[in-house]
């Protein structure tokens, strides 16, 4: 696990994923094309999605199942651990960022990947449609 390059935009994901599951257990496109939207004023890349999910599945934060994604019980438990105030997601960010261990204020470039292990790009295509129509 110690060779995963967790990114910044890993932070805003990984948020996104935990509030888009605070009262469902699956979050699935739609809901965190919406969430992060939400947080951050703009939507989530396909190729962020993707290379995102690779990395926090993979170091175990994060959990592909049927319907979607869920966050893993490490991560619930971190952030139940958080006071409503830091729960806040201006608060939470960071927070999430420095539990991952990403360097703070370190952004890089938007993924490139044509990979489609988490999120095809149809199924990309259908959610964010569907969230700018309001459906």
């Amino acid at each position: 696990m110690s060779d995963i390059r967790i990114v910044q935009a890993d932070s805003w994901l990984l948020l996104s994923l935990i509030l888009a599951t605070e009262r469902q257990l699956v979050a699935g496109v739609r809901d965190l094309i919406s969430v992060a939207d939400y947080i951050d004023h703009s939507i989530i890349a396909r190729e962020e999605l993707e290379a995102g999910f690779a990395r926090l599945i993979e170091a175990g934060h994060a959990l592909q199942v049927p319907g979607g994604f869920a966050v893993s019980a490490g991560v619930r438990e971190f952030w139940q651990g958080l006071t409503p105030k830091d729960q806040r997601p201006h608060k939470a960010r960071p927070l999430i960022a420095a539990m991952l261990g990403v360097v703070p204020g370190v952004c890089g470039p938007l993924p490139v990947t044509s990979a489609e292990r988490y999120v095809t790009v149809a199924d990309y295509a259908t959610a964010r449609e569907d969230y700018l129509r309001g459906s």
